[in-house]
């Protein structure tokens, strides 16, 4: 971990990084997959979602991410300007990408 930090908190999604970046030291991650079909499976073991709607479901809750996103920081969401790691785990998984986070952090 950084020098003096005991411990660390993980936030998924709800634009943490843009409301804690004057409070403490952060690492921004952006963890995506370009998998279609990795998605599809995920969403329809995970969620539940039947797999006749699952292409429109993910497509509807990117949606989602991105307005909610852009509406709290008027950033686009996804861009990798906006974060320090981008990760996809289609290619890494996510142990993968859990280690590259960890390291990361160090």
């Amino acid at each position: 971990m950084r020098k003096g930090l005991e411990a660390f908190c993980i936030f998924l999604g709800r634009c943490a990084g843009e409301i804690l970046k004057d409070e403490t030291p952060l690492l921004q991650v952006f963890i995506y997959a370009d998998d279609i079909k990795q998605k599809i499976r995920r969403i329809v073991e995970l969620d539940g979602v039947p797999e006749r709607d699952a292409q429109s479901s993910l497509h509807r809750k990117d949606a989602e991410r991105k307005n909610y996103y852009h509406y709290f920081t008027k950033k686009e969401w996804g861009s990798r300007q906006n974060y320090d790691l981008c990760l996809n785990t289609s290619a890494l998984g996510y142990e993968r990408a859990a280690n590259a986070i960890i390291a990361a952090m160090k």
